[in-house]
């Protein structure tokens, strides 16, 4: 094999021009060609951007949309295409533990419900007790509804608006702050009609 002098390629740039033929010179080896400054594709620079909740990350599989009262609870849950079930609850103890069942029965991944007052904070808690992804909306995100205004409807724009990710959720705040933020709401209270007494 013939020997070549270090010399006569200054460059790998230049090694590769005279194995192309343009002047005489060494050959070129896979090292060289490995060595050689490759242009990234435009491909690679391409950043994909995960839509977050709130901003269109549709969900998947069945999803409950819950309208809360401080009485009862209307709850939706559809899957992609149609209405599963529809159905009032009572806003108690026993009323909840229904609820619950039937979201586990129907293989619910998540439940959205309305930030009002206090009546959501029983179910909410329960829900996250029970290892069932829950979301907290602020009300303004779901008030402004088109037709007739029913408990029945706001709860089907409540379930469809949560599965095509269009409500963001609110900070939960602990049982503990919770607890804390009714029983301060109370004393206020207790605080006005004292007043008004005297």
């Amino acid at each position: 094999m013939q020997s070549v002098h270090p010399l006569v390629a200054s460059s790998t740039q230049d090694k590769l021009i005279q194995a192309r033929g343009r002047g005489p010179g060494p050959s070129i080896t896979n090292e060289d060609v490995n060595a050689m400054p490759r242009k990234s594709s435009t491909s690679d620079k391409k950043k994909v951007t995960l839509l977050a909740e709130g901003d269109g990350a549709r969900k998947q599989g069945n999803v409950c949309g819950i309208d809360m009262h401080k009485d009862m609870a209307e709850c939706c849950i559809i899957d992609g295409v149609a209405i599963l079930h529809l159905q009032e609850y009572a806003n108690t103890k026993a009323g909840i533990a229904k609820l619950v069942t039937t979201l586990k029965k129907y293989k619910v991944t998540s439940v959205a419900m309305e930030s009002t007052s206090e009546y959501h904070v029983k179910l909410l808690f329960t829900l996250l007790e029970s290892d069932i992804p829950a979301l907290l909306a602020n009300p303004q995100q779901t008030k402004d509804t088109q037709g007739k205004k029913t408990d029945k409807l706001d709860a089907k724009r409540i379930t469809i608006a949560h599965r095509d990710g269009r409500l963001r959720p609110s900070v939960i705040a602990p049982r503990e702050i919770a607890t804390l933020r009714k029983a301060t709401r109370t004393l206020v209270r207790i605080k006005q009609l004292a007043v008004q007494c005297n």
